[in-house]
């Protein structure tokens, strides 16, 4: 009754400790998990071309490295809490990586300058990170890479690629492997880049197929990595389309050293759309998106599972054929049935089929899911709510983007324009960015500089994005133009060699509705006249292209310029152009033309041109909503099979990462420490409590056992005890007198001060009376006493 009652007024300690631990202790896993989880499991970010900030609320794709990163990190929570509610169930490795092109898209990283770029990629946990063209471009942008401390010299063994190599030194630019060890499998990972052409001299790509016949490629997948533990899987990452012929060059020669059921993933990339193929039945190729529209992730087994599955299989059709041949046996020994019947309809037709179907195949324990990269989308994914979401790092990660973006002016407004412009649609569609292009932007800003009309010839690829109806700010200008190539004219050019070189350059379009391979700003091709449109006369004109299509103009001119044939009847016109003039850098690039033209043009009214765009709200808080916050589109924001272009657990983030203090961080301090003092107050008044319980029963168990005895002494007649007179100095009153002690013969036991027979009488017990058995003596003495 009295433990109870010190319980009952102890349990507010426990209910504090309980509080404080939840403040630190993350969210256990959600039921809710919305991955097919398999042996080996992978996040993949590819050809997000700086597109790290995200995207504007427009495309709806909010979602930036921030936020991929709380993503990575919750996810890495719930496995970790799976693998602890049952660990022979869940045995999943996870890993992120980065398929390459990370470079050109934004203003994030202009003119082959990636330092303001690079620490942001840095602070994502990636474990393999891959060479994407891009990176190889600019010559700029390979020396940054590979200098001492540079990008590639932090990432270490996980920057992995096989053939790009160094031309000087004849050296790959990376690692050609890694192999990944997981708590529950092994990964052997390679990096492969397409054969690319067009890259800058000081490096070198070799090509796959002589890559792949090299010695080293044999070693990995036999000796080198057996000295290592073996593997259980192989992962490719290979920055080409997920069906280019390169995929399947590369399994042919891995399987030439493995076995057909070793499992191989293939994460591909390069050509900006969501892919999923099967290469064999033991093999996927997936390809995620670009421009940080797709979060992918894919899981496939380890080799020892399919040979469970396959022994399993095996196992259960054994026992099923021993199960049939006993029925057919047990039928043909009844000479009352009909056999004939029975071949038709019984075992023997099932059997039948069996033997004549296809052997099992098991790469649908190859898993992918495509992810829209929208904040909402992928917490859901996780089963979390909106504001369960964001994790310390990924917040830190968020606030540093975005600080980045204002320091580099990235978020003032430039202009405004009333109308979305499609990058995808046919330059004569009027809300085609072409179409504002060339009727806009091209003649407002050329016109008749330097006194001749102009005509600007564009590859199609020339620009990356389109524009959205809103204020626009810098970095989405420079998101249409991110390579910001330089302009050269040929000057003097008549307008029937620009008729026929448009029909040149785009011979292979079979459509009208296919958007041309270049296009000439204004163009003869549409089906209305436009001002400046060079017609079929001797009038000259400056043609207007960027350095990177110069040798496809030379070569086209060259089809089309006119011989010289010595008639002496030529117009004197033509013969003021002899021969091919040479390309003239002008003082303006592409971007140029686009910042001018909004700079000096307002398509829409705005007051707030040349000011900074408010910060976006943060994306978590109260009222943010959760599961149940649907968003403004109604597709489905998982995707499976789409062909269509249409606990943190001491994964590595860098040195130094995330080392200035935030707010946050005195905050959460702040909070642990308040935390800590409530429990050191509550565990003070916990032990204060229990030693006050402590004595109060002490006092009553001494209390009953003197009641017991004044009432044993009164039954036999017994003399209360004496007490000395006076009290001690302490004013507390001296022990009764009859306390016995053992003398030091042991021989008997002697009341202080008091005559044996002024307590037990001799004419009761008699002079020869050993305590040997005081509790025979005295039957119905109290057990207090006896004790």
């Amino acid at each position: 009754m009295i433990q109870h009652k010190g319980m009952k007024q102890s349990w507010f300690l426990w209910v504090g400790h309980l509080f404080a631990l939840a403040a630190i202790f993350p969210r256990s896993a959600s039921a809710d998990l919305n991955l097919p989880l398999g042996d080996i499991n992978v996040v993949v970010l590819t050809d997000v071309h700086s597109w790290v900030g995200g995207h504007g609320a427009k495309e709806s794709y909010d979602a930036n490295y921030g936020d991929v990163l709380s993503f990575y990190q919750r996810l890495q929570e719930q496995m970790k809490a799976l693998r602890l509610s049952d660990p022979e169930k869940h045995q999943h490795d996870l890993w992120i990586v980065n398929n390459g092109d990370w470079i050109d898209g934004t203003g994030l990283a202009m003119n082959g300058d990636p330092s303001y770029l690079v620490p942001i990629l840095e602070k994502m946990p990636w474990d393999v990170v891959n060479v994407g063209n891009h990176e190889l471009y600019d010559k700029d942008v390979i020396e940054a890479t590979y200098r001492p401390g540079g990008f590639a010299e932090w990432w270490g063994s996980r920057y992995v690629n096989a053939n790009v190599l160094h031309t000087q030194k004849a050296t790959p630019v990376a690692h050609r492997y890694r192999l990944l060890k997981g708590d529950n499998a092994n990964v052997l990972t390679f990096g492969f880049l397409y054969n690319m052409q067009g890259n800058d001299p000081s490096v070198t790509v070799q090509t796959v197929q002589d890559t792949i016949h090299e010695d080293w490629f044999h070693d990995a997948l036999t000796t080198d990595t057996e000295m290592e533990g073996g593997y259980d899987a192989i992962m490719v990452l290979a920055h080409m389309d997920h069906q280019d012929e390169l995929v399947k060059i590369i399994l042919d020669r891995i399987r030439h050293f493995v076995s057909e059921d070793m499992p191989i993933q293939f994460i591909a990339g390069h050509t900006h759309y969501r892919g999923y193929s099967q290469v064999d039945n033991f093999s996927t190729s997936c390809e995620a998106g670009r421009f940080l529209d797709t979060v992918g992730f894919v899981s496939f087994p380890k080799q020892s599972t399919i040979r469970n599955a396959a022994a399993e299989k095996a196992a259960q059709e054994a026992a099923e054929a021993a199960a049939q041949e006993a029925a057919a046996d047990s039928n043909s020994t009844n000479g009352n049935e009909d056999v004939s019947n029975e071949t038709d309809t019984g075992g023997g037709l099932l059997m039948g089929e069996d033997s004549n179907s296809p052997q099992v195949e098991y790469h649908d324990t190859f898993e992918h899911v495509f992810i829209d990269a929208k904040y909402d989308t992928l917490a859901e994914t996780l089963g979390l709510e909106r504001n369960e979401m964001m994790t310390e790092d990924g917040m830190f990660l968020t606030e540093f983007i975005y600080n980045v973006q204002q320091d580099l002016g990235l978020n003032k407004i430039v202009g405004c324009i009333e109308q979305d412009y499609d990058l995808g649609k046919h330059p004569s569609d009027p809300s085609s960015l072409w179409n504002l292009y060339c009727n806009e932007v091209v003649p407002h800003v050329m016109g008749e500089l330097d006194g001749r009309a102009k005509i600007v010839v564009s590859e199609a690829g020339a620009f990356r994005y389109g524009l959205y109806a809103r204020e626009l700010v810098l970095d989405e200008v420079i998101a249409v133009a991110p390579f910001n190539n330089s302009l050269y004219r040929f000057e003097g050019i008549p307008g029937s060699v620009l008729l026929d070189l448009n029909s040149t350059l785009n011979i292979d379009v079979t459509s009208a509705s296919t958007i041309p391979d270049y296009i000439m700003c204004p163009n003869p091709a549409y089906d209305f006249p436009q001002i400046g449109t060079p017609t079929g006369n001797i009038t000259q004109y400056d043609l207007v292209v960027a350095e990177f299509a110069i040798p496809a103009i030379e070569a086209g001119l060259k089809k089309v310029w006119p011989e010289d044939d010595g008639d002496s009847n030529s117009t004197a016109d033509e013969s003021l152009v002899p021969s091919i003039p040479d390309p003239v850098l002008m003082a303006r690039a592409e971007l140029d033309l686009w910042l001018e033209f909004f700079d000096t043009t307002d398509l829409c009214k705005t007051d707030n041109k040349g000011s900074h765009k408010p910060k976006p709200p943060p994306k978590v808080g109260p009222n943010s909503g959760g599961k149940n916050n649907k968003h403004s589109d109604s597709g489905n924001h998982l995707h499976k099979n789409e062909t269509d272009s249409g606990m943190f657990s001491g994964k590595f983030l860098g040195p130094g990462t995330f080392k200035n203090a935030s707010s946050l961080d005195r905050f959460r301090l702040l909070f642990y420490f308040v935390a800590i003092c409530v429990m050191l107050v509550f565990t003070v008044v916990y032990v204060r409590q229990r030693a006050r319980i402590y004595r109060r029963e002490m006092m009553i168990q001494e209390m009953a056992t003197q009641e017991a005895l004044d009432e044993f002494n009164e039954k036999h007649g017994i003399a209360p005890p004496r007490y000395r007179d006076g009290e001690s100095d302490d004013g507390i009153d001296d022990p009764p007198l009859g306390i016995y002690e053992e003398n030091t013969n042991n021989t008997q036991e002697l009341f202080m001060d008091e005559p044996a027979s002024g307590i037990f009488p001799e004419d009761r017990y008699g002079d020869n009376y050993e305590m040997t058995d005081l509790e025979e003596a005295i039957p119905d003495a109290p057990p207090d006493l006896l004790s």
